[in-house]
């Protein structure tokens, strides 16, 4: 009986984060298309079609701005500590982190190493230092991470808080050190620090 209620639970719960993630989408598609109608009456259709990929970049701004107002408006804020995994902190964490996985593989993966995705992960709680190389979408649980100045982040590697072990989540913090490197494809796992070089 137990293994049927969670089995639903997960079922229900992937229908409202497949539903918030369309709702965002929607939500910051609706620029683009003011946009799309206004250059559209200007000048004509043909430059409202070549309009498109710069209202693509519209649509990325809004969705991630969206992601950092919902993460917000929850109070979600990851802490050290070690939950249940059916518990508030766990849905807060699973609901914005689906969110901000969509804004990865839609979005962001095309600014890795960018100002713009310093500032978001800013927006999200990591705390940035000052001429950092970011070249990877996989940072996780913003809040617990610190990197340093001067620090690198290779392509693809992944740096997150938090562990799920015998039906619980821990997290963590990380802190990332002055000039420190973390390779192409490394994982830097919850409680870890690359000291400063």
């Amino acid at each position: 009986m137990a293994g049927w209620f969670v089995d639903l639970g997960r079922w229900a719960g992937g229908l409202v984060i497949f539903g918030l993630c369309a709702c965002f989408t929607s939500l910051a598609l609706v620029p683009c298309w003011i946009l799309f109608l206004e250059v559209q009456r200007i000048l004509s259709t043909f430059w409202a079609v070549m309009s498109v990929p710069f209202l693509y970049a519209v649509w990325g701004f809004g969705y991630c701005a969206l992601c950092v107002l919902y993460k917000h408006l929850i109070r979600y804020r990851p802490r050290e500590g070690e939950w249940p995994l059916f518990s508030w902190p766990v849905v807060g964490w699973g609901t914005t982190g689906a969110l901000t996985n969509w804004a990865n593989i839609f979005f962001l993966q095309h600014w890795k190493g960018t100002r713009f995705l310093n500032l978001y992960l800013r927006a999200m709680g990591t705390k940035v230092g000052r001429r950092v190389s970011i070249n990877t979408i996989h940072i996780y649980e913003w809040d617990l991470i610190t990197i340093g100045d001067d620090a690198i982040l290779g392509g693809d590697c992944v740096v997150q808080g938090h562990i799920v072990e015998g039906g619980r989540m821990r997290m963590r913090p990380v802190r990332i050190g002055n000039k420190a490197l973390v390779g192409t494809g490394a994982k830097v796992m919850p409680g870890c620090t690359v000291e400063d070089l």
